[in-house]
């Protein structure tokens, strides 16, 4: 995307323009990807994306861009590969003994919000100030405990002299809220450790778009607080967009409301959101499977893909496999392509050993 800077976008095209040169095939997997607003990077982004074996979007936003802004072929929708990454176990039931809140927050959120402020520190001070109002509300209503979690940790400084580090706004969350209850905060720098504080949630509220992905895929009750697309179009494609808030812009009462709302009513209706969340887990699993079905089927796609000069559209190929996994598709110069379904192909190598032209 060229958001932040069309530069992000080149920085990205780079890496892949080396595989192009020098004839390596690659496949994009798992991404969100533009828009691109300026003329150059799309360009360049449809020429080096073009040339792809494949490529899955993780959310529907970036699918409809590239199928029908870029006109992209070989595009799939599956959820983020991430869903595949924990063994860890959520919650059982209905805790006996109060909820466990997790909350991750990023120190970049608060750039998203408070509009009307234009000193980057006030808008962050405004943000813990209002976030700490929230959590305090909640640990003296529902008896809570809380448990800070961070997700992305690094140097103290980061880019462009800010840091990235999610301790930085956990930590002053948890001063603001000293004697307020029981709170703790996680400052390990382990994924494991950092994984398994997730787990013993009952209900997560996430920032960092893979901090809510691990606690989803735990069945856990989670609320997204989300300031980019990508995060948004991930839990519409979970059917989840109830359990998520767009945080740009929002001044803050408003979002002081909604963040109460929404968690009120997962704690009042707790045992049918955890069987929401179960059921969102259980199909992101599988559907996110087509991430390795591309990937473990790559060198199939390498030849279609490398000898699409030879191909002529005769469709021996579509007729010759035995898992009806090759469909022969028209593309934008008229001509007909086969096409793979990976939901449906097994390797086998049949259409290979069919081919007239080889």
């Amino acid at each position: 995307t060229d958001r932040p800077s069309p530069i992000y976008t080149i920085a990205h095209i780079y890496s892949l323009l080396l595989a192009r040169i020098i004839g390596k095939p690659y496949i994009v997997c798992s991404q969100t990807i533009g828009p691109f607003r300026n003329r150059v990077t799309r360009l360049l982004a449809r020429f080096i994306l073009r040339y792809a074996l494949a490529i899955t979007a993780r959310e529907p936003l970036t699918y409809s861009y590239l199928t029908e802004e870029l006109k992209l072929e070989n595009v799939y929708l599956a959820p983020d590969i991430a869903f595949l990454s924990s063994i860890a176990v959520g919650p059982s039931g209905h805790p006996t003994d109060g909820f466990t809140v997790g909350l991750n927050i990023s120190p970049l959120i608060s750039n998203y919000m408070f509009p009307d402020v234009g000193d980057s520190e006030e808008r962050r001070r405004l943000f813990i100030k209002l976030l700490s109002g929230v959590m305090s509300h909640i640990l003296r209503r529902y008896g809570c405990r809380l448990r800070l979690i961070p997700h992305v940790t690094g140097p103290s400084r980061g880019i462009g002299g800010e840091s990235r580090d999610d301790r930085v706004v956990l930590r002053m969350i948890y001063d603001e809220l000293e004697g307020e209850g029981d709170v703790e905060l996680i400052l390990s720098e382990d994924p494991s450790t950092i994984g398994e504080a997730i787990s013993t949630c009952d209900i997560f509220i996430g920032s960092r778009m893979h901090s809510a992905i691990r606690a989803i895929e735990m069945g856990i009750p989670t609320i997204m607080l989300a300031y980019s697309g990508k995060a948004i179009g991930t839990m519409r494609l979970l059917g989840l967009s109830d359990y998520v808030i767009d945080i740009r812009d929002k001044m803050g009462e408003e979002l002081r409301d909604m963040i109460s709302i929404k968690l009120g009513n997962l704690i009042d209706n707790y045992e049918e959101a955890l069987e929401i969340f179960r059921e969102a887990s259980r199909e992101a699993r599988e559907y996110a499977k087509l991430h390795l079905k591309i990937i473990g089927g790559w060198r199939l796609l390498s030849l279609l893909k490398l000898r699409e000069g030879r191909c002529m559209g005769c469709g021996t190929c579509a007729a010759a496999c035995p898992q009806n996994a090759i469909s022969m598709t028209l593309t934008g110069s008229g001509v007909y392509r086969p096409r793979i379904d990976f939901d449906r192909c097994v390797g086998c190598g049949m259409c290979i050993r069919v081919c007239p032209l080889n």
